[in-house]
């Protein structure tokens, strides 16, 4: 039997214009808005079940590209705080997703997936992708 979905879909993203207020009105500044992070504020501020998080590069592995490569299921929040810390993921690409799904499940207490866009039908489906969970 299919499982039965009832979804609200909302999205975000980065980039814009990042400006502060100084005493003259607003001036632009240098700043990066990250996408990953809009995403996760953007999910806990609405009050979503879940955050899915979709990436060009797939689930979130330890030792990417290395023969010692290890596919990460589920895996709680706590496990997955702790390689962050220990920086075990790229800085300019899954990093800030994973840090992204780490604060909202912190901040939360409700999971986060990270998968890619080509496995969104299994995702939905049995769940499949990379879970962090409380």
């Amino acid at each position: 039997m299919a499982q039965s979905w009832n979804l609200e879909v909302y999205a975000s993203g980065g980039g814009g214009i990042p400006v502060i207020k100084d005493g003259n009105g607003y001036k632009g500044v240098e700043a990066v808005i990250d996408k990953d992070f809009s995403a996760a504020k953007l999910a806990e501020m609405v009050g979503a079940d879940e955050l899915l998080i979709l990436t060009s590069g797939g689930d979130v592995y330890l030792n990417y590209g290395k023969e010692d490569q290890v596919h990460l299921e589920t895996v709680k929040v706590s496990e997955m705080r702790k390689y962050v810390d220990e920086e075990r993921f790229a800085k300019g690409s899954m990093g800030p997703k994973v840090e992204a799904a780490v604060s909202f499940v912190e901040r939360t207490g409700k999971v986060a997936t990270i998968t890619s866009l080509d496995n969104v039908e299994n995702f939905v489906k049995s769940g499949s992708g990379t879970r962090i969970v409380p």
